[in-house]
Order: structure tokens, then sequence, then C-alpha cells
């Protein structure tokens, strides 16, 4: 009797399965995924450049003061007295002075790096308009209004 005991216990087991979770409801068990990292931050655009309108009146200008003073670099500029265009034309030479002209490409005056002006202007907001290839500033070549073609 023993035995039938001991056998009966074995098949029991066996039958039931202690390793058997037949009908047992796992447990639940809740993991939180964490947030997405945030994006890296992106770098900044860079400025645009406001392109030059193409203006003839003003090619006309630059390419007749091109014309007398060739080898300058021609700088549009803002007068900070009145607000009025002017052009700037420096000369390619070292302590060489700058003529300045008017909105209508008349000269008003010259500029020296060494004093002695009796025209007085103070310029703002310059823009290249013409650079000629070979210059004393080490600067690209510019031709805004292709005043060489």
């Amino acid at each position: 009797m023993r035995y039938i005991v001991i056998l009966t216990a074995i098949l029991l087991t066996m039958s039931t399965g202690c390793k058997s979770r037949k009908g047992v409801k796992e447990p639940v068990v809740k993991t939180e995924t964490p947030p997405p990292p945030p994006p890296p931050p992106q770098a900044p655009e860079p400025p645009v450049a406001r392109p030059i309108p193409v203006n003839d009146v003003e090619a006309d200008i630059i390419r007749t003061i091109h014309a007398k003073i060739p080898t300058s670099r021609i700088l549009r500029c803002r007068d900070k007295a009145s607000g009025k265009t002017m052009y700037e034309a420096q000369m390619n030479a070292y302590d060489g002075p700058s003529t300045v002209f008017d909105e209508n490409g008349e000269k008003k005056g010259t500029l020296s790096p060494l004093g002695g002006n009796q025209f007085k202007v103070e310029l703002e907001n310059c823009i290249d308009l013409f650079i000629p290839e070979r210059n004393i500033w080490g600067l690209k070549p510019v031709d805004v209004y292709r005043i060489l073609d």
C-alpha cells in the first residue's frame, strides 16, 4: 500500500504538472518606456545675403566711376547725415585718396587717409559693388553689375 500512495502521488504530480501553469494568469509587469530624447539642437541658419537689385541707372553710374578711376574699389554707401546714397571709389594704392560721388554720379569731394580733408562726409552701410581682380586689400574680385563684360 505504501507503494500505491507513492505511485499515486507521483502520478498526480505528473498529471497536474507542477511546472505546468495552465489556467494560471501571469502577473502583468508594467514597464514604462522613457520618453524619446529631444531632437539635437539645430544650428541656426546663416544669414542670407540680400541680393542687390539690378538697377540700370546704378549700373551706368558704376560704369562712369570705373571709367574715371579704373583700378578703384567702388562701394555704395549711405550718408549718415542726409541718408542719401553715395558712392565711394577707393584708389587701389596705399594711402591713396577716396573719391566720393553723389547718387547721380557727380563728384562731391575727396577723402584722404592722411587728413586735411575739406570735404566732410560720414559714410555707413557700405556694400562692395566692384573690386578689381588685383587689389591691395587682398579681397576676392567683385563685379556686381558686370561692368567688365
